[in-house]
């Protein structure tokens, strides 16, 4: 049975076409990647100061008490400025809000309300524009630290803040730690429902810097225990002996002199695809040092070596931006090359699986670059001699182990940007072979 996490956003109500397609620029597409969208930062609302307090310039939160009914006034065409008063025991401060008219209803006289932003003071007089504010009532918390999303054109910080909370609610029961009792306790870790509520809502800092220290392990662990998956194929032999490795087509391709990395990595990925037991290999390098072209040197292999190649990437626009780099490219070599993406339709997805387990050479798809859609029900494959992942950003490690039970005995490579030192990698992969990337091509720089 398929989990709600792994479901697209569109399920969660009002959220429609529009900004299912805005949260794919941010490399949202599940409730998953939703629930895992972190804050850069916290506002401290909690720290109500005076007004006498504030000092003019910085951020402050305020109680205040509306004091005057809004006023709207219309300073130039395409311009209106909405303005009331509000105090506290210390003072009178004017509160500005721009081509925002319809807020006028927001504050009644007399009521009380928490404000958040930059406080300015001319002369005597204290002074806010556009800033945060929610409504005190009796009996109601508000929360302390509210959370700074990474946005986009098209959500709002309060869209955005909605979203993640219904959620993390939609979610909530199918949400189980899948760490054991004792390794928490060892390394003193919260629970990952805490975690999780506690990132996205949380009630001090402290619960923060917990959440912030189970969800940094997690990370590593899953990567580590990834990785550890992966490496377990390289002791199964009878994978597919890719050894037609000339490459000297694919280079032609290419307008520029691969770096000396890029050429060792190649070189490591030949021999050992040209085994009989499975590759097991993480490519890391610095985004823009050329890891594609090496795991386009493994797809050119297997394709040429009478297998097929998969590439999954985490999120649908990366996908179809390695679709653009590499299809005209592998096609112009005569092989077939297909996107299985989530956004597809029925029919097209349907054609894209049948062409992947096609017993015909001429009908059968040479190439394949998606997303999780790969890993669904109903997908199989007539002969993967190359399984690729790009870790760019964050797959789970059943996501992975998912796409290598696609692909028996299949070579296994994995692109990842993320910095690690050689020791510490020893360390993580145990097994694994390590192909680095430290020379950026000519003409890009980190």
């Amino acid at each position: 049975m398929a989990k709600l996490s792994d479901a697209s956003v569109k399920v969660l109500s009002g959220v429609g076409p529009a900004r299912v397609k805005a949260y794919s620029k941010l490399g949202i597409n599940t409730i998953s990647d939703l629930v895992y969208h972190f804050p850069r930062a916290y506002e401290n609302r909690g720290d109500i100061k005076l007004l006498s307090d504030c000092i003019p310039g910085n951020k402050a939160a305020l109680e205040m008490v509306i004091g005057t009914v809004p006023k709207k006034t219309m300073i130039r065409r395409g311009m209106t400025l909405l303005k009331f008063t509000a105090f506290d025991e210390s003072g009178t401060c004017e509160i500005t809000f721009y081509n925002q008219n319809y807020l006028a209803d927001k504050f009644p006289l007399g009521a009380t309300f928490r404000f958040y932003g930059q406080v300015e003071k001319v002369g005597r007089r204290y002074k806010m524009n556009t800033p945060a504010y929610e409504m005190i009532i009796e009996g109601e918390v508000l929360r302390p630290l509210v959370p700074v999303y990474p946005l986009t054109e098209g959500i709002s910080k309060n869209r955005i803040t909605a979203d993640i909370t219904a959620a993390l609610n939609a979610i909530s029961p199918e949400l189980e730690d899948y760490l054991p009792d004792e390794i928490r306790r060892r390394y003193k870790l919260c629970t990952l429902p805490f975690a999780l509520k506690s990132i996205h809502d949380p009630m001090d800092y402290e619960s923060v810097a917990r959440a912030k220290r189970r969800l940094v392990f997690d990370e590593f662990f899953t990567f580590a225990l990834g990785m550890s998956l992966s490496g377990q194929k390289r002791r199964e032999y009878g994978a597919p002996v890719c050894d037609n490795n000339d490459i000297g087509e694919l280079l032609n391709a290419f307008p520029y002199e691969l770096t000396g990395d890029q050429k060792k990595a190649i070189n490591d990925i030949k021999n050992d695809m040209a085994k009989d037991t499975a590759m097991s290999r993480i490519l890391v390098g610095d985004v823009g040092c050329g890891k594609t072209v090496c795991a386009m040197a493994a797809m050119y292999i297997a394709v040429k070596s009478g297998h097929q190649a998969v590439l999954m990437a985490p999120t649908e626009i990366l996908a179809r931006q390695h679709y653009s780099d590499i299809a005209p490219i592998f096609e112009t070599m005569g092989f077939r090359t297909e996107l299985l993406v989530g956004s597809l339709t029925a029919a097209q997805k349907k054609r894209v699986r049948a062409s992947l387990c096609e017993e015909d050479p001429s009908l059968r798809t040479d190439v394949v670059i998606g997303t999780h859609a790969l890993i669904a029900d109903g997908v199989e494959f007539y002969s993967a001699g190359v399984l690729v992942t790009d870790e760019q950003h964050r797959f789970g490690v059943a996501q992975r182990a998912t796409l290598s039970k696609k692909g028996e005995r299949s070579h296994v490579l994995v692109m990842s940007a993320t910095p690690i030192p050689r020791s510490l990698a020893l360390i993580m992969y145990g097994d694994l072979d390590l192909s680095k990337i430290n020379e950026m091509p000519k003409g890009r720089h980190r």
